[in-house]
């Protein structure tokens, strides 16, 4: 007799194996499974992706050091020209990288409805 575990990472961490599901954190069991061969997914935890989490965190600090050197460039120099590139660079990077990273402080704090499952592949 054999299991196969089946992992879909895009979506919503889906594990199966045999009729067990984790969805959102909770697994659920069915009431035809033996608990004893498949007591190991109990306190099985799903992998974090915490490339993902130190890639929203990079581009929300790179995004406020070009936000912060265009504000500087263009209070400073007679010609916005060089600002211009700096702020519309720095909010680009800055947006996504808040967003990303708000949704991952607000999983590491526990908040119902936010998971890291939610920070998609870049």
């Amino acid at each position: 007799f054999s299991r196969t575990i089946i992992i879909v990472r895009d979506i919503d961490f889906v594990f199966q194996m045999g009729s067990y599901t984790q969805v959102s954190n909770q697994w659920r069991r069915s009431p035809d499974e033996d608990p004893e061969t498949t007591a190991f997914l109990d306190n099985a935890i799903a992998p974090k992706p915490w490339k993902k989490v130190a890639l929203a965190v990079t581009l929300l600090c790179i995004g406020a050091a070009m936000l912060f050197a265009g504000v500087g460039v263009y209070v400073t120099q007679p010609s916005h020209s060089g600002a211009i590139p700096l702020l519309v660079l720095g909010s680009i990077c800055f947006l996504p990288g808040f967003y990303y990273s708000r949704i991952a402080y607000y999983s590491w704090r526990g908040y119902e409805g936010y998971n890291l499952s939610a920070i998609p592949d870049f």
